[in-house]
């Protein structure tokens, strides 16, 4: 993905390279879990995450150097898939990264900083 040249800025490209990091998730979307195990995305996340993604990102370009910031915030911020959200987040931000022939890691408290949750 770092030199496929697939547009991060596309769900359909994002869906498709979840579904390889993230292999065999049973549920769609959040919703009760009886038996327990990790909570599936909600409906509302993952359309708040495209909207995000193919609308406010398109139309709104930011610098080669942000984007990978703006999609792990994105991911793990709206919590758009059922699972992984924090693996995938972190693998876009690296392919963005390595897209810019750079690559920064992200400290923890910036992780913090740029999603929220803690």
């Amino acid at each position: 993905y770092a030199t496929n040249g697939k547009d991060l800025l596309n769900m359909d490209n994002l869906k498709e390279l979840h579904a390889r990091l993230v292999p065999n998730v049973e549920r769609d979307y959040r919703g009760p879990n009886i038996s327990g195990g990790t909570l599936p995305s909600s409906i509302g996340g993952e359309g708040m995450l495209k909207q995000h993604i193919e609308g406010f990102l398109k139309e709104n370009p930011v610098a080669d150097k942000d984007l990978g910031k703006h999609l792990f915030a994105g991911v793990i911020g709206y919590h758009g898939f059922t699972d992984g959200n924090g693996r995938m987040g972190r693998m876009l931000y690296a392919i963005a990264e390595l897209r810019n022939d750079s690559f920064n890691p992200l400290a923890m408290n910036a992780e913090n900083s740029l999603h929220g949750i803690k």
